[in-house]
């Protein structure tokens, strides 16, 4: 594969067909220039768009009616090799507002027969013939351009399921029943792996050295069929897309790079230079926020992508650049000492999501969350876990709220602590996915039952938990568990 440096920019350029004089201030100098100064060695820039129009000279698709430069996209390609900046392109799937409407047949349908619709964007099946349609777009820019990465956008199957006629026929064969919404939710992850894996063949056939990201939203998951651990035979790397403030918060981040730190494969963060989200032209981050966004993901070890949208006339803003440029001068001169490293951690947090009724479907990480800030504002390394990953490595798992066990992660489990390791649960953690009863050998409770009310209160025992903290009755704001302690087991506070 080829490399990936370390300081990049993410050109979007979603620019609808009613905007006029599309490139027409482009310089490529003035453009290489712009991301030299700002200390960027690697930017993805743009083959398609959102709206569906390309910024090449395509037999598959439709240039974009306002373009006035005859290949925007080889342009840039030839000025940022001329320059030693490595290229990615960016290509978007199931969000193509062109396509949708030329082809309403290809389009998502929800199980209310409605169709799938976004924001401004329309989504299209990846199960359709419009499959076909993105593999030869994909072939085109291949045959056409050289470039280093390949990031493919929104390779997304809507999450309650499409029950369009491709994917209705496709389930039917599969013995899936378009009625339970967890045979919906695996036929969209089974069709997005598809999709991954002809795509990646194809690339791989042109250019095995090409790194290549599919990305999508991501939900952490211990369930056997949703979990990441799968979709990362079908990326080069992963790139992880955080804007902080445009929606994923900033636990978002941390949660999902904890999980991959661990997983052998070359990550990236994009945050954005947005002060809300992607497309916010009047939007500019202070600097110290962009360099806390930046910096907490180089200290991990990992890329560091910014957002950036490019103006419709085809100049990058300078402003945007100095802030991007004060950044990425200081992480410059840490790069030394954050390439090729490898995490370090003694405590593993095990993923709750998927591990109980809710299977599939599961999205609720508040319990991985909260371990998870605990964890970082006590200043320990700790690693997110499933029930594959080696436990060898750790000295204390930390099981939050509702781990449930399945007879494999009860065995390795078991093993972890025959050789001294230790572990942390809560609430319902710990608890048997067959029976819904402890099922470790040597566990301190023998049963455990959900409270009755809607509001209960804890009372510590007298120095049991440390002298700052009084016997008081606290409120617990939410309903609690009753648990039954075998004999010998050292109670520290009760319901």
């Amino acid at each position: 594969m080829k490399p990936i440096p370390f300081r990049d920019v993410h050109l979007d350029f979603h620019t609808s067909e009613f905007i006029g004089d599309v490139g027409v201030d482009f310089d490529p100098e003035e453009f290489a220039h712009t991301l030299i100064n700002a200390h960027v060695n690697t930017i993805c820039i743009f083959a398609r768009c959102h709206h569906g129009y390309c910024y090449y000279p395509t037999k598959v698709g439709v240039v974009h009616p306002g373009l006035k430069r005859k290949d925007l996209l080889g342009e840039m390609i030839e000025v940022l090799k001329t320059h030693k900046i490595s290229v990615g392109v960016y290509t978007t799937v199931a969000w193509d507002e062109l396509n949708a409407r030329l082809h309403p047949e290809w389009r998502q349908v929800k199980p209310d027969k409605s169709l799938v619709e976004t924001g401004y964007w329309k989504w299209l099946c990846l199960n359709s013939p419009y499959a076909d349609w993105v593999e030869a777009h994909i072939r085109e820019l291949l045959s056409n351009y050289q470039f280093d990465r390949f990031f493919i956008d929104i390779v997304m199957q809507w999450f309650d399921g499409c029950v369009c006629d491709y994917c209705l026929s496709d389930m039917e064969k599969s013995m899936l029943n378009p009625e339970n919404p967890s045979d919906r939710r695996i036929q969209a992850i089974q069709v997005q792996r598809r999709f991954m894996k002809r795509m990646k063949s194809i690339v791989e056939e042109y250019d095995p050295e090409i790194a290549v990201y599919f990305n999508r939203s991501w939900i952490l998951s211990a369930n056997p069929d949703a979990s990441l651990r799968k979709d990362l035979e079908y990326y080069s790397y992963v790139s992880i897309e955080s804007l902080p403030t445009g929606g994923w918060g900033y636990n978002h981040f941390p949660l999902i790079a904890h999980y991959l730190m661990n997983k052998g494969i070359p990550l990236q963060s994009l945050t954005g230079r947005f002060h809300k989200s992607w497309g916010d032209f009047g939007g500019l981050k202070s600097k110290a926020a962009l360099e806390y966004e930046c910096l907490r993901v180089a200290v991990r070890g990992i890329r560091v992508g910014v957002g950036d949208q490019l103006h419709p006339r085809g100049r990058l803003d300078q402003a945007t650049y100095r802030l991007i440029g004060y950044v990425y001068s200081q992480i410059e001169r840490l790069e030394p000492w954050l390439k090729d490293t490898e995490p370090v951690a003694d405590i593993g947090i095990l993923i709750a999501n998927g591990t109980g009724p809710e299977g599939v479907l599961g999205t609720d990480l508040s319990s991985e969350e909260g371990a998870m800030r605990i964890l970082m504002e006590l200043g320990h390394q700790f690693l997110i876990l499933d029930e594959w990953d080696d436990f060898s490595k750790f000295k204390l798992l930390i099981l939050p709220d509702h781990v449930y066990l399945s007879e494999e992660l009860t065995d390795k489990l078991e093993r972890f602590l025959e050789v001294g390791g230790r572990i942390i649960a809560s609430y319902f953690s710990g608890l048997s996915q067959k029976t819904g009863e402890p099922i470790l050998r040597d566990w301190p409770i023998r049963s455990i039952r959900r409270s009755r009310y809607s509001l209960n209160y804890l009372r510590p025992i007298a120095d049991k938990l440390g002298l700052d903290v009084e016997v008081y009755d606290y409120a617990l704001y939410e309903p609690a568990a009753y648990v039954e302690a075998v004999p010998g087991a050292e109670v520290l506070a009760k319901v």
